[in-house]
């Protein structure tokens, strides 16, 4: 959307071109291994597909979703590795 382009934007003095559908993929091809942690749970499965799709191997996150169990199902199905950490500094 927009206020998420702007927000991109912003942070650059000359904003990189987006990659073609070719050089994303080319790109997405040569990553592997990926990580990815949070100090909050996943609360929806869609982040577990969203990750993926970025080459995400391993998720590390504290539990207390009431859709962990989803969660952990399709990272399994995915071929992710699921840690749970039990340290959250994530606080309301």
């Amino acid at each position: 959307n927009e206020a998420e382009a702007a927000d991109y934007e912003r942070n650059f003095e000359e904003v990189p071109e987006p990659f073609s559908a070719e050089e994303r993929k080319e790109w997405l091809g040569k990553l592997g291994e990926v990580a990815v942690s949070s100090d909050a749970f996943f609360p929806f499965i869609d982040n577990v597909f969203r990750a993926s799709r970025s080459g995400v191997k391993y998720i590390a996150a504290p539990l207390g979703s009431q859709n962990d169990q989803a969660c952990f199902e399709t990272a399994e199905k995915l071929g992710i590795t699921y840690v749970e950490q039990h340290i959250r500094l994530f606080h309301h």
